[in-house]
């Protein structure tokens, strides 16, 4: 979001020798609230790439919410939405499951703990009340662990950073995936579409805290673009 002067001079030279320039959104600035920016900044972010955008041919954004917001915040009206999707061969919803019948419910959760927007806190909330009553519950957090708190409980992993090309394996032995927004009704509505959804579907029961937007999302998308 901080382009510096060396970056849209990069710009213009891909206008000069007639090379097409195209923006992908997977988020809005908005999202940045999360951050810790305050409105007045992001309203400056978006009024800087309305003014790149004039160098700009077309835009692909991850959804249609976010392609909405581009062609209305940042002003380019030729925006494709190519949607997130799940790799089969990496997430394949019959693969064997690694535990046994008696090993404690696996949940994962993959995402960055240093993202504003996750609800993380409830998450571990859950697994701390979890531990406390005895259940037979493991859970796994899978990603940028920085902002994790250090007294996790016994049972909850913080597996770290795996790539993505990994990952599959890492939820071969899951039961249930776990996705959490956080919910504050003085902050903008997080607008992207994060991949884990998709590849928990693709394996997993997903207990996810907006199941009615994500399945109305999945199923526009399903109608609207190609597979």
């Amino acid at each position: 979001w901080q382009t510096p002067s060396v970056e849209l001079s990069l710009l213009k030279l891909l206008r000069l020798r007639r090379l097409p320039v195209v923006w992908e959104f997977n988020g809005t600035s908005d999202e940045l609230r999360y951050q810790g920016t305050d409105a007045a900044e992001v309203d400056g972010i978006n009024r800087r790439l309305r003014r790149w955008s004039r160098l700009c041919d077309g835009a692909v954004a991850v959804t249609r919410d976010v392609s909405d917001y581009v062609r209305r915040e940042v002003g380019i009206a030729d925006v494709c939405v190519i949607p997130n999707g799940s790799d089969p061969e990496l997430f394949r919803a019959d693969a064997a499951p690694a535990t046994s019948r008696d090993a404690p419910l696996q949940v994962v959760w993959i995402g960055t703990s240093t993202a504003g927007w996750h609800d993380l806190s409830t998450l571990l909330a859950a697994a701390r009340r979890l531990h406390e009553d005895g259940a037979n519950v493991a859970f796994s957090i899978h990603g940028d662990p920085r902002a994790l708190p250090a007294d996790l409980t016994p049972h909850v992993r913080a597996a770290g950073v795996a790539p993505y090309a990994q990952r599959g394996e890492a939820l071969r032995g899951a039961d249930v995936g776990v996705h959490l927004f956080r919910h504050d009704p003085a902050m903008p509505t997080v607008l992207g579409s994060p991949l884990k959804v998709f590849d928990y579907m693709a394996k997993l029961p997903l207990q996810d805290d907006d199941p009615d937007a994500d399945v109305y999302a999945i199923q526009t998308r399903s109608k609207e673009e190609p597979r």
